[in-house]
């Protein structure tokens, strides 16, 4: 297949998952910030450094491929994390009690 036919499919292939490394980034550090005494917060804070750094080298693969970045899905997947927690739960601006799972298995 010629090179020019393949471009359109990487670059959607390619603006795909650095989407999502930009919303995974930002969950995995929301879930830590929420359990900051929990024995999961650091590896999930450990998780969204690997994630961010994961999609830095995207990024840097993309501009050596000419491929181009679009931040239009970028800032749409980060705008959908945020959408995700609007959600009925019977508060206004808290958490639901019901939000919270135990992140110990031990408490089961």
């Amino acid at each position: 297949m010629p090179p020019q036919l393949l471009a359109e499919p990487l670059s959607v292939y390619l603006n795909d998952h650095l989407t999502g490394a930009f919303g995974g980034a930002v969950l995995a550090r929301r879930m830590a910030g929420t359990h900051p005494d929990s024995r999961c917060a650091a590896e999930l804070r450990r998780l969204a450094r690997e994630v961010e750094q994961d999609r830095d080298d995207l990024v840097r693969i993309m501009n050596s491929l000419a491929v181009p970045v679009r931040h239009y899905r970028t800032w749409l997947g980060l705008a959908g994390e945020r959408i995700a927690r609007l959600k009925p739960n019977g508060t206004l601006v808290g958490r639901s009690p019901l939000s919270g799972l135990p992140l110990d298995r031990r408490t089961r």
